[in-house]
C-alpha cells in the first residue's frame, strides 16, 4: 500500500519542501523572507504559495510517477526517508540539514538507496 502510493507521497514531501522555503510559522509569528509578516499579508502569501505549488502539482506528480518505478521495494524507502528528513528540517526554523540527528537519517535513508548496488 505504502509503495502504491509512493509517487503521491514523494509529491506531497515534494511540495511541503518548496513551501517552507517561501514562509515558516512559529508559535505566534508567520515569517516570509526572513521577517515577521502580519496575518493579512500571510493570506496573500499563503494563498499565492498553494496557487502556484496547486499548479505545479500535476507535473511534480508525473515526474514521481515516471520515475519511481524504476527503484526497488528498498530503494523506494530510503528515498521517502530522505525526502521526509528534508521536509522535517524545512518545517521547523531553526533545524538543520547538517545537525548529526539529520546525517544519520539521510545516511540510513542513503544506504537503502544504494543497497541493491552493494549487495547483488
Amino acid at each position: 500500500m505504502v509503495f502504491e502510493n509512493s509517487g503521491l507521497m514523494a509529491t506531497g514531501f515534494t511540495i511541503t519542501i518548496l513551501s517552507s522555503f517561501v514562509y515558516a510559522t512559529l508559535t505566534n509569528a508567520f515569517l516570509a523572507g526572513g521577517s515577521f509578516r502580519s496575518k493579512k499579508v500571510a493570506v496573500v502569501i499563503v494563498l499565492a504559495t498553494a496557487s502556484v505549488l496547486g499548479a505545479l502539482t500535476p507535473g511534480i506528480q508525473d515526474f514521481w510517477d515516471n520515475n519511481l518505478p524504476n527503484f526497488q521495494a528498498i530503494q523506494l524507502a530510503g528515498i521517502l526517508i530522505i525526502l521526509t528528513m528534508a521536509a522535517v528540517n524545512q518545517m521547523v526554523n531553526r533545524w538543520r540539514h547538517t545537525t548529526k540527528p539529520s546525517l544519520v537519517v539521510y545516511g540510513f535513508g542513503f544506504l537503502l538507496l544504494v543497497w541493491p548496488y552493494i549487495f547483488k
